[in-house]
């Protein structure tokens, strides 16, 4: 949550962020930051900071569940809190929203273990949908 003044002075062609929207906390759990930080938040932070937001790439975009523990003894249940389906869709329309030139979503290995390992192919096929360009509006 810094205003990246830090990393700015340290120079690069590029800059690029992180944005997760569902954590774990140790004190309070799953933190969901749906409602406490619009998309606008970023631009305005990527213009306070000097930069053009169309310039900024989100190099981490949320695309995989965000737990407490090791991935193989969470139940799936618990995995769908911090990421599942409907939250993909809904992270890469938030991204489009903050006015940033590129996003890269952080979790296909994720999606491949799902798919692979527990037989739970609907992240796989959110993310071709959202490759293929169909995203509800």
């Amino acid at each position: 949550m810094s205003f990246w003044q830090k990393s700015l002075k340290l120079g690069g062609d590029y800059f690029g962020t992180t944005l997760y929207r569902t954590v774990w906390s140790e004190r309070i759990g799953y933190v969901n930051y749906k409602y406490l930080i619009p998309p606008a938040f970023y631009n305005l932070k990527a213009r306070l900071a000097g930069l053009y937001p169309p310039s900024v790439i989100i190099a981490e975009l949320q695309a995989e569940a965000w737990l407490r523990d090791n991935v193989k003894i969470i139940p799936l249940e618990e995995q769908r809190l911090s990421m599942n389906p409907k939250k993909l869709e809904e992270a890469v329309q938030f991204a489009k929203q903050t006015g940033f030139g590129e996003s890269y979503l952080w979790g296909v290995e994720y999606w491949y273990w799902l798919k692979t390992q527990k037989n739970d192919d609907s992240m796989w096929w959110t993310a071709k949908k959202i490759f293929e360009g169909h995203l509800p509006q």
